[in-house]
């Protein structure tokens, strides 16, 4: 596919990790590499998806590598924070500069996703995704 003068592939993702899309651009499991159009019974590409109901963690990606779950806790005061629900690290499974942060409710996610998306830790510019 074309847009403007621009080649587009379209790749299936998987629908357990969403915030995949919005990850370093590569793909992380699920369905592979494999072109959107050649799958049968694919939707159309234009066609809309149902939003996916969000969960109550969200990962934090942008973070100075030697954040701890003390500065998580900062960037998120105010919130309400499931006790131990902040992952940060490899040890924790999590890549360097992000971090998964578990909240008492999906509301309570959606709450500082919209309040504290693209705030600043330090002088990091921080996105959040939702984490399923």
């Amino acid at each position: 596919q074309m847009i403007g003068n621009r080649y587009i592939e379209l790749f299936l993702g998987d629908r357990s990790r969403p915030q995949s899309a919005f990850g370093n651009g590569y793909s992380h499991g699920g369905g592979g590499h494999v072109p959107l159009h050649a799958q049968p019974g694919a939707p159309h590409p234009g066609a809309q998806q149902p939003p996916q109901p969000m969960g109550a963690a969200l990962r934090l990606r942008g973070m100075p590598y030697q954040a701890t779950a003390e500065d998580v806790m900062a960037f998120f005061a105010g919130y309400a924070v499931i006790p131990n629900g902040i992952a940060v690290g490899q040890q924790h499974g999590v890549q360097p500069g992000q971090a998964i942060v578990h909240f008492a409710s999906p509301e309570e996610a959606g709450r500082a996703l919209a309040e504290r998306n693209h705030q600043h830790m330090g002088s990091r510019y921080i996105e959040l995704f939702p984490h399923h």
